[in-house]
């Protein structure tokens, strides 16, 4: 099992980067980028076997972006793109995910950008959405 991981940024435009294999096996990582344009980004592998990840932008226009294999194989990953602040966020994912949920989707001003949209579904409940992958 892997340890446990946390960066938290400040007022202001902050860039927090986990190289790959974040909360592996187990582990935990997470990000807040605080108030301000923050980018957030986890290398491939993010939240892998059982693993967890949270990543909060919070206000502000933030860029939160992973890499393949996020959440795979029993993980899960929780992405909150901050509440109300009718900032334009953008959330990448550049290969596969699974277990992902979106908190604080803002529809028509928040984007989510995926490597293969034929291979995702969404489901918003109102107030969160949860996309999967591979159906």
């Amino acid at each position: 099992m892997c340890g446990t991981v946390s960066a938290k940024g400040g007022e202001g435009g902050d860039t927090i980067s986990f190289e790959s294999s974040a909360g592996f096996d187990g582990g935990f990582a997470s990000a807040e980028g605080g108030a301000g344009d923050d980018k957030i980004s986890f290398g491939d592998y993010a939240a892998v076997y059982s693993g967890d990840v949270t990543a909060d932008g919070g206000a502000g226009a933030d860029t939160i972006s992973f890499g393949h294999g996020a959440g795979s194989n029993g993980g899960s990953i929780t992405i909150d793109l901050g509440a109300a602040d009718s900032a334009a966020d953008e959330l990448i994912f550049r290969g596969s995910v699974e277990n992902a949920t979106v908190l604080n989707w803002e529809q028509a001003l928040d984007l989510v950008d995926v490597l293969d949209p034929t291979q995702f579904a969404g489901f918003d409940n109102g107030f969160d959405t949860t996309f999967t992958f591979g159906c």
